[in-house]
């Protein structure tokens, strides 16, 4: 099964180059939370010893910019205060494969990969939710607008939204009819990937027993590179960050370094 969905990302990535495949780390959940949140306090206590708030900023706006140049641009400044300095740049987008399980109508077609987001959306009119991404799907259930949810994927046209609310996946709507409650973040700021379930709710709302799916998807990482100096001191950290979208970027939780 999974050589054959490999087989799709192939040519759903057209070329990009894919590094692994990452099952549903399941009762890692929360060693994922922990390693996330110790790689966040790790490059913060970083940057606090070496700069100022200001340059701080400026050094994560770099960051984020070399992250979405695609060009392997250099970046660098200078701290006035403490004279600490600082030079980075990405490698280029690689894409991950992930399967993860939630429990959805029995109508729900998984067939096509993901691209995975997890980011809060909120509709802007009633929307009626598919079965799969495609106007002649069947319709399973209907949002009222301002509802809230996760957008868990989108489709490859980029046009569809996988939905979850509560854990449970409920269909597909058009990625028009909704809008991302939070457009940007810092990468200290961005959470990671909702890999897991945060229970393990099988059951609809009205008590009717789900089946689990499993949706396979992926994200684009790149590894930055960050050189330090300051007098005769220097140091090289290599962190790999994800993207949910172009201006939110987080620090990977699952990656070795």
């Amino acid at each position: 099964m999974k050589l054959i969905s490999l087989a799709v990302f192939s040519i759903v990535l057209s070329g990009c180059q894919l590094t692994q495949l990452i099952d549903d780390p399941g009762s890692m959940t929360r060693q994922v939370q922990n390693n996330h949140r110790d790689a966040i306090d790790q490059l913060s206590n970083k940057l606090d010893n070496w700069f100022t708030s200001s340059s701080q900023q400026q050094l994560l706006t770099d960051a984020k910019r070399s992250l979405n140049d695609g060009s392997g641009t250099v970046y660098q400044g200078v701290d006035k205060y403490t004279a600490s300095r600082w030079q980075l740049h990405s490698d280029e987008l690689q894409w991950q494969a992930l399967q993860i399980k939630r429990p959805g109508d029995p109508r729900l077609d998984f067939a096509e990969p993901l691209q995975f987001i997890g980011l809060a959306y909120y509709t802007v009119e009633d929307v009626t939710l598919h079965s799969a991404a495609a106007n002649d799907a069947i319709v399973v259930t209907t949002l009222k607008a301002k509802s809230t949810f996760i957008a868990l994927g989108k489709d490859s046209t980029q046009q569809w939204l996988l939905v979850q609310q509560d854990n449970q996946v409920l269909g597909y709507m058009r990625a028009s009819a909704a809008k991302a409650g939070v457009s940007d973040k810092t990468i200290l700021a961005a959470r990671p990937l909702p890999l897991k379930a945060d229970t393990a709710n099988d059951l609809s709302r009205n008590d009717t027993v789900l089946p689990m799916h499993s949706i396979l998807g992926f994200y684009g990482c790149k590894n930055l590179t960050l050189n330090l100096a300051k007098a005769e001191k220097q140091l090289e950290r290599i962190f790999t960050l994800c993207q949910k979208s172009p201006q939110i970027w987080f620090l990977d939780p699952l990656a070795d370094s």
